[in-house]
Order: structure tokens, then C-alpha cells, then sequence
């Protein structure tokens, strides 16, 4: 069973059904999902699963539109309008900069022919250089600090820009349509190939 982060909240946990998983462990596992109010999907193994597996073309994009001169707070807040609940930058700073450092070269060894240049992860390894790990130790892509409650509010800091200053390429002029398509096409290809390996039963899911 694979969790997501914040697992008291987030709905959504992958089934895994390995290579020897026979059907009854399978319901058996997908009954317990629904005992703890979860929305089980099942999935077979493979580097990624499903949900990680397309979210790092989605994390690749984000970097090269970090290359192209973008701000990332403008690609939150284009992405959290177009209906994600969060943005990348932000996304990151909650899985933390570390986590995803470690876990991208793993999807790369999976899918070289296709993730090899999404691997140039370069603005969120800079981060992870200058030992900005996200929410985990105050900042990352923002700044964090608890209120009252212990709730961790999310503020912006300027010097990030300058770290990534050095990695821009080149400046594109990008308007919020250029954003979401330059995310979501990449994500929409990766499911296709998702459902044509089998990795989920149908469409739907």
C-alpha cells in the first residue's frame, strides 16, 4: 500500500500488486483501503507506480520553465487557478527538495528513453545544495514558519531567485494557457503509456 503525503488527508492510496500477488490479497488489501475511508486504486509495479511516475514529467516541465525564466510563483499560482490543489514549487516544498533529489534518478534508470531530459533537475538540486529541503526545515522554494496552531504558513522569499538566476537559459514570454499546456501535455502522454503497459486496468481509473 503506498500512502501520500499528508496521509490523514489525501484520500488516494495505490495498491501494488506485485509480479506473485494473487487475486485475494489484492481485495483483501483494497477492502482494508476502504475500511480507513481511503480511495484505493490498484496498480502494478513498476518504477514510479502511477502517481510518481507521472508527476515527474510534470516536476521536469517545472524545471525547464524555471530554465526558461519563469517564476515559480506565477507557475503556482497559474497551476493552483487551472484546479491543482498546490503548485510544483510548493508541491516540492511539501514532499521536500531531498526526497525528490533522491527519487528522480530511479525514474530515469526505469524510463530512459523517455524521462532521460526531464532528469536535468538542476533548480531543485540547487536548492537541495544550499540545503533548502522544504516545509521539513523551513525552506525551500518559500519560507515557513508555524502560526498558532502549529500549521506551517508559506511566505515568499527573493533570494531564491537569485540561486536560480544562474541555470536560466534563455527568457520566453509564456502566458497561463503556455503553462498548463507545457504541464499537462507532458502528464497526459506519460498516462497513455501508463494504460498501454498496463500498469492500470482502464481509463476510468
Amino acid at each position: 500500500m503506498h500512502f501520500f503525503n499528508p496521509v490523514p488527508l489525501m484520500p488516494l492510496v495505490e495498491v501494488i500488486r506485485g509480479e506473485k500477488t494473487g487475486d485475494q490479497a489484492v481485495a483483501q488489501t483494497v477492502a482494508y483501503a476502504l475500511s480507513l475511508g481511503k480511495s484505493p486504486i490498484v496498480v502494478n509495479d513498476c518504477p514510479g507506480f502511477l502517481v510518481n511516475r507521472i508527476l515527474f514529467p510534470y516536476f521536469g516541465a517545472f524545471c525547464q520553465l524555471l530554465r526558461d525564466g519563469a517564476d515559480f510563483r506565477v507557475i503556482d499560482r497559474v497551476m493552483e487557478t487551472f484546479g491543482w490543489p498546490m503548485g510544483p514549487a510548493y508541491l516540492l516544498d511539501v514532499v521536500g527538495i531531498d526526497t525528490a533529489v533522491h527519487c528522480f534518478p530511479s525514474m530515469v534508470e526505469g524510463y530512459p528513453e523517455r524521462m532521460a531530459d526531464a532528469a536535468d533537475i538542476s533548480p531543485t538540486r540547487t536548492l537541495f545544495e544550499n540545503d533548502r529541503l522544504g516545509q521539513k526545515n523551513g525552506k525551500g522554494f518559500y519560507l515557513y514558519q508555524k502560526d498558532r496552531r502549529g500549521k506551517p504558513g508559506k511566505f515568499a522569499d527573493d533570494s531564491v531567485a537569485e540561486l536560480l538566476k544562474p541555470l536560466i537559459s534563455h527568457y520566453h514570454q509564456l502566458t497561463d494557457e503556455d503553462i498548463v499546456a507545457r504541464y499537462m501535455v507532458p502528464m497526459c502522454i506519460e498516462l497513455a503509456h501508463c494504460l498501454e503497459s498496463g500498469v492500470v486496468g482502464s481509463p476510468a481509473e
